[in-house]
Parts: structure tokens; C-alpha cells; sequence
């Protein structure tokens, strides 16, 4: 991190590729959120990610007398082109991630899940597609009636590193998205999941959009706060015109805000990224 006239930037930067500075949220710095009852953020101690063909997977569980609410998954070290997110999703009592790395060095990766008291109106919803071998499709899981969204996942059938997300957010406060590339030589599935429940107090959706343009590829760094004194419940991160060529290789939550990062690998890196944060009290 650094400070510049005044802003708290975040410096990223990759193995051959070019550095972005990008402001972070410190809002509500100073002001102690407040949460839904039994509010908890566990993170799963960093797990290793050695290069290799098939995907590395850990989970983390929620308290006894909790359930999920939302969770994420980020690699750890600024990484290499190739490192990226397979798979984050909801399982039962906690979440779960897989990372992919076909760079030629070892990395670590975390696991977060966000956990409180069971809601009115608890459920998980998902919806299956298939997901043909050399193209992306996306789905969309949507919230019953009378419910919002907490937080949503991405799971691909693919083990392999040639299959990973390419995007996966919040589409409204009562619908997630995610799109995934399949560059198996296999057809396989995309599962999108959305957790949901009555709405809770100070019930809230942010979004932040960056533009970027550098002559490089470039990992890009971006987050959306909360609102002050809202804890955040969960996210994602959307990149504009999805393609195989820029990736997810963070999409996790913070203290105050979601935070998330892509990859672009082209030559000419420009693009637009939009992180949102799912916050309530």
C-alpha cells in the first residue's frame, strides 16, 4: 500500500506485467459495524497452490449455530498469469474454492466464509448450465419471492486449469451471475448459487466501476465499501465483456468492504471492471 495526494492506493503488481494503482476504501475505519446476530468472518489459514494440470481445493467451516451468509477465495502473493479461480461456492455449514495455477510458480491461496444466525427465509437457490468445451456460458440463480441476496458462488465440473471464472456478482439485490470459460476438451457444468433470506436491517448493494488501460497485461486491484457502521455480507466482481483472455484471481470479503482482482492478459490491457458489495446491520 502507499499514499498518494492525499489517497490510500493499492499497489499491484505481476511477474511481467505492468503496475496499477488503485484507491481503497478506508471508510468506517473508525466506526465498528454492526452485524447481524452471530455475525462471524472466518478465513481459512493460507493453502498451498503448486503449478501444475489440476486445480487446488480447501473449504473453511462456519460456527456451530451459524450458517453461511457468503464467502470468497483469493490468491495470495500478487501471483502469475495462469493463477485463477475455478470454482467458490456455498457447501453446507461453510464455503469452499478451488484455484487454478498453470504459472511455474508455487502460490497460496485463502478460503473466507461469512456466517450468522439463521435468517426468516433462509434458503440457497442455484441454477445448472452446461458449459460446452472451448466456450463461456453464464447463469443466473435467482431469490424467491420476499427474500434478498446475502451472497452468491460459481462451481465448474472442470478440475483441470483450463476452466475458470471469468466473472461472478451480484446481478441485483435478488439474483447472482456468474460467467465461466471452459477450455477443457470436455463438455461440463457451470452451477451458479445464491443464498437469500428476509431483509436485514440497513440492507444495502454498492457498486464501484473502474475504467483501466495499460500497454501490458496487468493485474487489477478494485474494491466497493460499505456504508459506515454496515457489516458486509458478501460480493463479486464483474468484468465487461466477458472473455477467456481476463480472469478472477481474487473476489473475497474485508472488514468493511469486498474486495477483488482480475487479470488481463492481452498485450494491449484495457477494460472495465465493477466490484459490488452486499452490506446490512
Amino acid at each position: 500500500m502507499r499514499w498518494l495526494n492525499g489517497k490510500l492506493l493499492a499497489m499491484i503488481t505481476l511477474a511481467g506485467t505492468a503496475t496499477v494503482l488503485v484507491p481503497v476504501s478506508t471508510a468506517s475505519a473508525s466506526t465498528p459495524p454492526i452485524a447481524p446476530p452471530g455475525y462471524v468472518r472466518v478465513q481459512l489459514p493460507p493453502a498451498p497452490a503448486p503449478p501444475g494440470e489440476f486445480d487446488s481445493g480447501a473449504q473453511i467451516k462456519c460456527p456451530k449455530g451459524t450458517v453461511v451468509w457468503g464467502g470468497g477465495a483469493a490468491l495470495f502473493g500478487g501471483g502469475d498469469v495462469g493463477q485463477n479461480i475455478n470454482t467458490s461456492e456455498p457447501i453446507p455449514g461453510g464455503w469452499a474454492a478451488r484455484v487454478n495455477n498453470s504459472s511455474h510458480t508455487t502460490n497460496d491461496f485463502t478460503v473466507h466464509a461469512i456466517c450468522a444466525k439463521k435468517p426468516l427465509g433462509y434458503k440457497l437457490v442455484f441454477k445448472t448450465v452446461p458449459n460446452p468445451a472451448g466456450q463461456q456460458n453464464s447463469a443466473i440463480a435467482g431469490c424467491p419471492k420476499g427474500t434478498v441476496l446475502f451472497d452468491g458462488g460459481a462451481l465448474s465440473t472442470a478440475d483441470t486449469v483450463e476452466a475458470f471464472l471469468l466473472s461472478a456478482f451480484p446481478k441485483s439485490s435478488t439474483a447472482y451471475k456468474a460467467v465461466m470459460w471452459n477450455g477443457t476438451a470436455m463438455a461440463q457444468q457451470l452451477t451458479v448459487y445464491a443464498l437469500c433470506g428476509h431483509k436485514p436491517a440497513r440492507y444495502t448493494l454498492v457498486n464501484k466501476t473502474i475504467n483501466y488501460s495499460n500497454n501490458a497485461p496487468v493485474r487489477v486491484f478494485t474494491s466497493a465499501p460499505c456504508p459506515a457502521g454496515t457489516a458486509i455480507l458478501g460480493g463479486g466482481v464483474k468484468v465487461a465483456n466477458p472473455k477467456s483472455s481476463v480472469y478472477l484471481a481474487d473476489s473475497l470479503d474485508d472488514p468493511t468492504q469486498w474486495e477483488g482482482s482480475t487479470v488481463d492478459t492481452n498485450s494491449s490491457a484495457t477494460g472495465t471492471v465493477t466490484t459490488s458489495a452486499i452490506c446490512a446491520a
